[in-house]
């Protein structure tokens, strides 16, 4: 039987890996286009709040799974 706080860990887990999927996505998409055609300085500061937001999110996971 499962413990309710293994679940709730795992289900934030899971919203956390989707929420990185997602900042993945943009990064790549940012990434792209500064390859290509460049950043502007406003595109340049989502790329650094995207980047942010991942390892803030690294960080959360980490914690949850120190927590097990």
């Amino acid at each position: 039987m499962k413990h309710p706080g293994q679940t709730a860990n795992r289900d934030q887990g899971q919203q956390i890996a989707a929420e990185l999927t997602q900042l993945f996505d943009q990064q790549v998409e940012l990434t792209k286009k500064e390859a290509f055609v460049g950043l502007t300085p406003t595109e340049r500061e989502e790329y650094d709040r995207v980047a942010e937001k991942i390892r803030e999110s690294y960080a959360r996971l980490a914690k949850l799974t120190a927590g097990r």
